[in-house]
């Protein structure tokens, strides 16, 4: 008689399944992960693109108002400028939009502190709203100077505009400390790095030398000078003489093509870094386009 013996009894896995079951653990947790990675990017950018485009319809509202303000018949500049060019009153009302632009949003701490002057003219004096900014050695970048500036035009109306975007974006804000331990508290985007903003943008950039930005019928680009009375080289009694002192008084950075009164459009931008946090990069988002198209800031 042949006994029966019982079905032998598996306790546990054999080390293949083990492993495929790993491995499919470890697909799932990946395809989470870079989801939940793809999220997050796609939220920052949101933030970041939101952010900027408010910051940049603000701006351009403060800087059409500093433009109104400037041209005004009862500016009591005028006359002097006029005088310093050679009696043209819109050639005057040029010059005044530039100066006031870089008065009130300067992008750097020697702009903030120092008067810009004209020979026979004096000092077109700077805002008082500026006058905690330091005036020796910051101890920051020029991104990060410009970031604490933008941060005092939005939050303290330092350009004098209507806009109460500094109330908007008081909890948008970070922490910067120098190499000379100051802290500055400055308005960040949605990957936490300041918002930075760049004041004559452009004027070597084909995109905004053209439509939208620009009216191809018109003869002179420049919103500053809308007639090109200050691209005309030499003045007529002056030449060349008053029109350079105009330019080296506004320190128009160096370039290839240099920035000048060469009727170009020149457009102030909120910047942000991007993705890879470094200004200058390929991934920067401006505000200009985002404002203006609605499409997005790279």
């Amino acid at each position: 008689m042949r006994s029966s013996m019982p079905p032998s009894r598996r306790d546990g896995f054999t080390l293949i399944e083990l492993l495929v079951v790993i491995s499919i653990l470890a697909i799932l947790a990946g395809l989470t992960l870079a989801g939940i990675s793809r999220v997050r990017a796609g939220q920052y950018r949101a933030t970041t693109e939101s952010t900027v485009k408010k910051l940049q319809v603000a701006l351009d509202q403060q800087l059409r108002t500093a433009n109104e303000e400037a041209t005004k018949e009862s500016s009591v500049y005028l006359p002097a400028v006029t005088a310093f060019c050679d009696g043209d009153k819109d050639r005057a009302k040029a010059l005044l939009s530039y100066f006031n632009a870089k008065r009130e949003f300067p992008q750097t701490f020697p702009e903030a502190k120092t008067p810009l002057t004209l020979p026979g003219f004096g000092a077109y004096p700077g805002l008082s709203t500026f006058a905690k900014i330091p005036a020796g050695a910051s101890g920051l970048t020029a991104d990060q100077e410009s970031a604490v500036l933008l941060y005092i035009i939005v939050t303290e109306k330092a350009n004098r505009g209507t806009s109460s975007t500094g109330d908007a974006f008081a909890s948008a804000t970070v922490t910067i400390k120098s190499t000379t331990n100051v802290d500055y508290t400055v308005l960040k985007d949605g990957y936490g790095t300041h918002l930075a903003f760049i004041r004559w943008y452009g004027a070597t950039n084909p995109e905004v030398q053209a439509p939208p930005y620009v009216n191809p019928k018109d003869a002179c680009f420049d919103r500053f000078d809308p007639l090109g009375k200050l691209r005309q080289s030499p003045w007529p009694v002056s030449g060349t003489t008053n029109r350079t002192a105009a330019q080296n008084a506004l320190n128009f950075p160096a370039g290839s093509p240099p920035i000048a009164f060469d009727g170009l459009n020149k457009m102030l931008t909120v910047i942000s870094a991007g993705p890879d946090k470094v200004f200058g990069t390929g991934d920067d988002v401006f505000g200009y386009p985002l404002a203006r198209l609605g499409a997005k800031g790279d």
